[in-house]
């Protein structure tokens, strides 16, 4: 279980627009939002854009991924978020993926359908490991920010910890 006290969170997204970090801020008010807008470029294609997200990641105690930043972005950042748990002998740490419905549909979505599922079983491969935890959630009907936000605050809140959802709206 994640005391939202104790909880520094950062989430990928902006929240003052129809995103998934929209629902974030609404059970979740003290994340710290990332994007691109906001000088915050997560695409890690150099040392100092991965420095300065391994330097989020040891600032907080969460990460969600909502994002999608650019090809198999989401399961770059996950990756990152893990070696950097591991290279800086953190206790604890969350991931909370954010999933999508292209996972079930090859032939519609194509490339995308293949990142989500990588992300989807790494998160899977991750999910318990020496304190850092990973989560992967896919939502039906992700126009309801209010119900994302929602669900991303039941798992963090969860004991025991629940690694894989898939809701149906």
């Amino acid at each position: 279980m994640v005391d939202n006290f104790k909880s520094k969170i950062i989430c990928t997204g902006d929240p003052g627009k129809d995103t998934v970090a929209n629902g974030v801020k609404q059970f979740l008010p003290d994340t710290k939002f990332l994007f691109l807008s906001n000088g915050d470029d997560l695409r890690l294609w150099d040392d100092d854009r991965r420095q300065k997200f391994s330097k989020l990641v040891t600032q907080s105690t969460v990460f969600i991924n909502a994002s999608k930043i650019c090809q198999l972005g989401q399961l770059q950042l996950l990756n990152h978020a893990y070696e950097t748990f591991i290279e800086n002998k953190m206790k604890s740490y969350t991931v909370i993926n954010i999933g999508s419905t292209a996972e079930f549909h090859a032939d519609e979505f194509e490339m995308y359908h293949i990142e989500k599922n990588a992300l989807k079983e790494r998160s899977r491969q991750l999910a318990n490991r020496n304190g850092f935890k990973s989560s992967h959630i896919t939502i039906s009907n992700i126009n309801n920010l209010s119900s994302v936000g929602k669900t991303i605050k039941l798992v963090l809140d969860s004991d025991p910890f629940i690694s894989l959802v898939k809701i149906e709206n």
